[in-house]
């Protein structure tokens, strides 16, 4: 994947448009940074928060030597963050999620935050294992065309 291929419309963070799928893509790109730094992951909420602004200032102050918590559209944060993205490494799965009666639901989890999907899968069955309830399916979405998109078929 090239890194044109993921684009914001509008900056993320501080004072940014904050766009929910701006968010998303810009949470995406900073866990995809933060698991290859072997950092822990930051929530995949679509809105703007202390975790996000926190984990884009971190990132920033461990890139360039300073931050101000926005990432602007092909700003030099938002470009970096797509190098990270499209540099080659090989994703294992790093960790099974496991709820109900003999672990029922259960789904497997790479270090990036991406869900190892297996036939006949749906959003509940992964909402169960991660969170422990069938209620949290508006926290999954799929990367199309360079944006992150919500899954809007539930299941």
């Amino acid at each position: 994947m090239e890194t044109t291929e993921i684009n914001i419309a509008n900056s993320v963070g501080n004072s940014g448009g904050n766009r929910a799928t701006d968010i998303a893509t810009v949470q995406f790109l900073i866990n995809t940074a933060r698991a290859r730094m072997n950092q822990p992951l930051i929530t995949l909420d679509c809105s703007i928060g202390n975790e996000t602004i926190g984990a884009i200032s971190d990132f920033q102050q461990k890139s360039f030597g300073s931050a101000d918590g926005r990432v602007d559209v092909n700003g030099r944060s938002f470009r970096r963050l797509r190098e990270i993205y499209v540099e080659p490494k090989h994703i294992n799965p790093t960790k099974t999620y496991q709820t109900g009666k003999n672990n029922k639901y259960r789904v497997t989890v790479g270090a990036d935050g991406r869900i190892f999907v297996q036939p006949n899968d749906w959003l509940s069955k992964y909402s169960a294992a991660i969170y422990g309830n069938y209620y949290e399916i508006f926290a999954f979405g799929r990367l199309t065309n360079g944006e992150m998109r919500f899954i809007t078929n539930r299941n």
